[in-house]
């Protein structure tokens, strides 16, 4: 009996066990690791340098992708944090690239809009206040920023003192060294100029004064005066009988020459009105304030209220309230009683109020003084109602200054919004 091979089974061999797959760590993700490493960084600088070097393996991966390699153990402090600094540098350029590449969805460009319509009060570069939309704000202050550019670049290449006060006050260091470049250069030309007349060869030279006059000039033979002869009694001689002889003419003096009088600089001209004072854009119907410039030249220029209303109130309906159109910045002023953006509803007792004394009073004083008054006016006004409870106002001027404040009007609390 033939013996039959055995089979033993053998065994499966073991699969082979796949690598863990890592997940990418999103660009959210990756942001807000570094945030929280830079957060730290700065918060404790020398606590937050012992961790990096010890849980250096833990954040190589990730500080790896803008340059990051470590060396913990071979570097000196100052230059591991300028490592890591760099590499904090280059996330933050790839972030804002990024973001600039990312599109912007509707919900964004509506949130946008909203906020560039937004009606503020603010302080120009110049330091000139600026009331209307974020957005004509923006496009001011951007202009203003680059003349302020150009005028600083100006005072440095102007002279060292430009140099020398930028480096140490900024811009207006710039302008403090542009008017010691000025004031040096004034007397560096004053210099030359009496130069100029030292060295200018004199009209009469000393060798044509006549010796009787000063004294001899070395190297020049001069002849002494002769001695006059003494008088010789005159003959008696009859004159015969001439024609006569036409007098001589007599010289007449030559006019002076005038002199050219210096001219007088013209008067730096004046803006107009509609140049200097600016009204803001309407919000629901009422007025957001007024901004400018005041000169003498203003006052008594304005005009009264006409048929113009603001809105929740109607001819008819002003007396049983006490309501008037009262002028954000007065008709004394220039202010327009026709503009609506210059009118809001306010209490008939508005010219007793504070913000007469506190604000209309001292503008007209340093107006007559015959000073430029810088100002600013804004009305305040609670949810639903037509009629401003106080209004923001500031002035200054060479000798008067109004901080910013919010002045309380007899404002009308039952005037409600239109429908």
């Amino acid at each position: 009996m033939s013996s039959m091979p055995l089979h033993v089974p053998q065994p499966a061999p073991a699969a082979a066990t796949a690598p863990p797959v890592t997940r990418a760590p999103k660009p959210a993700e990756v942001d807000q690791a570094m945030t929280a490493l830079v957060a730290a960084r700065y918060r404790k600088p020398e606590q937050f340098l012992r961790r990096l070097r010890e849980r250096e393996a833990d954040v190589l991966p990730l500080l790896r992708r803008y340059g990051f390699t470590g060396g913990a153990g071979a570097l000196s402090d100052e230059a591991y944090l300028a490592r890591f600094d760099a590499a904090v540098q280059a996330w933050m350029l790839e972030s804002a690239m990024r973001r600039l590449a990312e599109p912007i969805g509707p919900e964004e460009m509506a949130r946008m809009e909203v906020r560039a319509n937004e009606v503020i009060l603010d302080a120009l570069p110049d330091g000139t206040g600026y009331i209307g939309t974020r957005r004509n704000f923006e496009r001011a202050y951007a202009y203003q920023r680059q003349q302020r550019s150009l005028r600083t670049l100006g005072n440095i290449t102007g002279g060292i003192f430009g140099t020398i006060g930028y480096i140490a006050g900024g811009d207006q260091g710039s302008d403090l060294g542009a008017i010691a470049d000025q004031v040096g250069g004034a007397f560096a030309q004053m210099r030359q100029t009496r130069q100029a007349f030292r060295d200018m060869p004199s009209a009469v030279s000393p060798r044509d004064v006549p010796a009787q006059y000063g004294p001899a000039v070395p190297g020049r033979t001069t002849t002494p005066p002769k001695t006059p002869a003494a008088p010789v009694a005159p003959a008696v001689v009859t004159p015969a009988p001439t024609a006569p002889v036409a007098a001589a003419p007599v010289p007449v003096p030559a006019a002076p020459a005038l002199v050219a009088a210096k001219p007088v600089p013209p008067p730096v001209p004046v803006r107009p009105f509609s140049e200097r004072v600016h009204y803001g854009d309407l919000e629901n119907g009422r007025p957001t304030g007024v901004i400018g410039e005041l000169h003498p030249r203003d006052l008594r220029t304005g005009t009264r209220t006409g048929d113009v209303y603001p809105p929740g109130l109607q001819r008819g309906e002003l007396d049983p309230l006490g309501a008037r159109r009262g002028h954000l910045l007065g008709n004394l002023f220039g202010g327009s009683g026709r503009d609506v953006r210059n009118l809001a509803w306010m209490h008939k007792t508005v010219n007793n109020s504070h913000f007469k004394t506190e604000f209309e009073n001292p503008v007209r004083a340093a107006l007559e003084r015959g000073e430029t008054v810088r100002f600013g006016v804004r009305p305040l006004y609670r949810p639903g109602e037509a009629a401003p409870f106080a209004v923001e106002v500031w002035a200054e001027s060479a000798t008067m200054k109004i901080a910013p404040k919010s002045v309380p009007t007899p404002g009308l609390s039952d005037v409600p919004m239109p429908e």
